[in-house]
């Protein structure tokens, strides 16, 4: 059927046009003008501010089910399960989830929050199991952390962090003499020393010896583990014939121990080792 645009001319030569409503006007994809108007007005308000098809984000509790191809933002006021920050309110994000061959993958953007606004986090999911989140960028070369203070200028420029944390055994429940926990950051470079020391055992862990608390996740790169030195850990049962007691801090900043023997492999140190009087003095350096 052949289309006409029709323009109605008087005998004085004023030109007109026939008015109509935008729902009785149809474009070549079937939507209405009017439909069209309202698409765009809703998408609109969406984007406060933002360009680029953001939606609204949709409301969920963990971010492993957010698997929804799209670019979203909003604001909740509490952390999701398995979110890489934690504590804190007002969480105001951007989230882009994407598809690839072989992955979907997330990236979580802080867009106001506190003294962590501009942490930038990105994971991937491969046959229906998530990663780690690796931080890949920041307001500045500093997280943000209780007890601590920051020297600017230092060595080339880097900003110099220190501050203090609270280590712990991941299993069992125990009554401290010590836990002191001490850390220097200077750009990806973290300096920890470690001093925890018992003086009773309410509840006895079970299975491998793991201290908690470390102030940064580290960097892990192909499997690598970065070890650390035990300066002293004394009152343990161990029978060290032919044996050596190390340290290693595992991808999710905790610090494990290993009896490594005469021509057989590594075997963990066990919290049967501990006695009420334990002590461990432990210093590591690692990359985050």
């Amino acid at each position: 059927m052949t289309e006409h645009k029709i323009r109605i001319e008087d005998h004085s030569g004023n030109i007109y046009y026939p008015h109509t409503k935008g729902d009785v006007v149809f474009t070549a994809d079937g939507q209405s003008i009017e439909q069209k108007v309202n698409i765009h007005l809703a998408e609109s308000t969406t984007h406060d501010g933002f360009v680029g098809g953001y939606k609204i984000l949709p409301n969920f509790t963990n971010f492993n089910d957010l698997i929804t191809v799209g670019n979203y933002q909003g604001v909740y006021s509490t952390a999701k399960i398995n979110e890489p920050i934690t504590t804190g309110t007002n969480r105001r994000v951007i989230i882009a989830v994407e598809s690839n061959a072989t992955a979907l993958t997330q990236r979580l953007q802080y867009i106001d929050f506190g003294n962590d606004r501009g942490r930038i986090f990105y994971r991937s999911r491969v046959d229906g199991n998530w990663g780690n989140w690796i931080e890949i960028a920041r307001k500045s070369e500093l997280d943000t952390h209780i007890n601590k203070s920051v020297v600017n200028g230092g060595v080339h420029g880097f900003e110099t962090e220190k501050g203090s944390f609270t280590p712990s055994l991941l299993n069992g429940s125990y009554t401290y003499t010590a836990q002191v926990g001490r850390y220097i950051r200077q750009g990806n470079l973290v300096f920890v020393n470690i001093w925890i020391q018992l003086s009773s055992i309410t509840t006895a862990g079970s299975g491998a010896i793991i201290i908690e608390g470390l102030p940064f996740v580290p960097a892990h790169y192909n499997g690598a583990v970065y070890p650390a030195t035990i300066a002293e850990m004394r009152n343990v049962l161990i029978d060290i014939t032919n044996k050596q007691v190390g340290a290693r801090i595992t991808s999710d900043a905790r610090l494990n121990f290993q009896i490594t023997q005469n021509n057989a492999g590594p075997e963990q140190l066990q919290y049967s080792a501990l006695t009420s009087i334990t002590r461990i003095d432990v210093s590591c350096v690692y990359e985050i």
